[in-house]
């Protein structure tokens, strides 16, 4: 993990380095440099993988540590003991950046193929990135809140170019945070954030340009450790993505489609 505040020279359209990708993951990125990789990251699922990759490595060390941390240690033994936690912290870091390595070489780029089966997997993966770069933010998840209800719906119906209602998910916990517009293939895509009492969150993404090919049923994939339920209804693509329970996402997958058309 790093320190707070990270500021770098700011040139706007510059390439993201791999220290900007920590400092994301960390919360600590200069907000001015921010906007810039959360826009990196909508177009680039490898990338966003990799954030999300370092936010599970940093959530599974401070679980492994923060307990050792707290814990009162005589006097005489605080030195061997920061030896031992020291050992044990670079091992546990190279266990985890062993892991991210061997699976950074797993996400080869592929080929764009304008066909259905490719559509598909374009729209899991798009629906994977969405919940990783948004869902674990604090401060700005989305750009429209559930206040502003009518005012989201109507403004995502009009860039997406027809009209929804947003699905209710209170049958399983989760409320409406908001939404915000995201970029699709060719036009605009929709993303609706929804969270629980236990603070776990749940993405929708909606697109429309899909290669046509009717109603497809729903189908259950992993991307970046992230579960998702996507399918497709003629060119519009639908994909049900969180950090849940399969069965969770299942259930919520299939209130999505019966709510979503008008």
């Amino acid at each position: 993990m790093h320190g707070s505040g990270h500021e770098s020279g700011h040139e706007p359209g510059r390439p993201v380095t791999r220290e900007e990708l920590h400092a994301y993951a960390d919360g600590t990125l200069a907000a001015r440099r921010r906007a810039e990789v959360t826009a990196y990251l909508e177009s680039d699922p490898q990338a966003a993988a990799r954030v999300a990759a370092y936010r599970r490595q940093n959530a599974a060390l401070q679980e492994a540590f923060d307990p050792v941390l707290d814990e009162p240690v005589p006097a005489r033994l605080l030195q061997a003991g920061r030896d031992r936690r020291a050992a044990r912290w670079r091992a546990a870091v190279a266990a985890c950046i062993g892991l991210i390595v061997g699976a950074a070489a797993g996400w080869g780029l592929h080929d764009t193929v304008v066909d259905r089966a490719a559509g598909l997997e374009e729209l899991a993966s798009r629906t994977a990135v969405a919940y990783t770069v948004y869902a674990p933010e604090v401060r700005h998840p989305v750009e429209v809140s559930a206040a502003e209800e009518p005012h989201l719906t109507a403004w995502l119906s009009k860039r997406m170019g027809f009209s929804f209602r947003v699905p209710r998910l209170g049958d399983l916990g989760f409320r409406l945070i908001g939404g915000r517009l995201m970029t699709g293939g060719t036009q605009p895509a929709a993303l609706l954030l929804y969270e629980d009492d236990r603070g776990r969150r749940l993405a929708v993404y909606i697109r429309r340009d899909m290669p046509t090919g009717g109603r497809s049923e729903l189908r259950y994939t992993r991307h970046f450790g992230i579960g998702v339920m996507y399918w497709t209804d003629g060119d519009r693509g639908i994909g049900v993505s969180g950090d849940v329970e399969k069965d969770e996402l299942v259930a919520a997958a299939h209130l999505v489609q019966a709510q979503f058309m008008s």
